[in-house]
């Protein structure tokens, strides 16, 4: 292409430079972990700064599948600063759990206690359900 030389505004990765071609089947935010760890779910922390904590493991308060993100009971703390309101008469500062990627953590199985990597098998009446890699247990 001639001038592409002199104008930088024409070359590729620059600004005003076309950009790359969105595909169907390469869009953000499809697939993904969405689905595997549930509502009041025994969670391990394996990445991040709470993974290093001794007591990493919790009980999952909330699920947020569009996010891939899950809210973990006391793990991720963070604190907020609030004025008084009607409903925070008091204001001052908050603490609360904020949520954590599913990719960080890890299934804890109820009946052999170890984090495991969940399997998933239909069964002969056609649901499908989660099972322990570990014990063969269904979750």
């Amino acid at each position: 292409f001639d001038g592409a030389d002199r104008h930088a505004y024409l070359r590729a990765g620059r600004q005003g430079a076309a950009g790359k071609t969105a595909y169907e089947n390469n869009l953000d935010g499809a697939g993904g972990c969405v689905g595997m760890i549930r509502k009041n779910d025994q969670v391990l922390i394996i990445s991040g700064s709470e993974a290093s904590r001794k007591d990493n493991k919790g009980k999952v308060l909330k699920a947020l599948p569009k996010q891939n993100k899950i809210i973990v009971e006391g793990m991720n703390l963070v604190k907020r600063h609030s004025k008084p309101s009607q409903k925070h008469p008091q204001g001052g500062i908050m603490e609360f759990s904020a949520p954590i990627h599913i990719s960080n953590v890890m299934l804890i199985c109820s009946k052999c206690n170890t984090p495991t990597r969940e399997k998933h098998k239909i069964l002969d009446d056609g649901s499908k359900v989660r099972v322990c890699s570990h014990c063969g247990e269904i979750t």
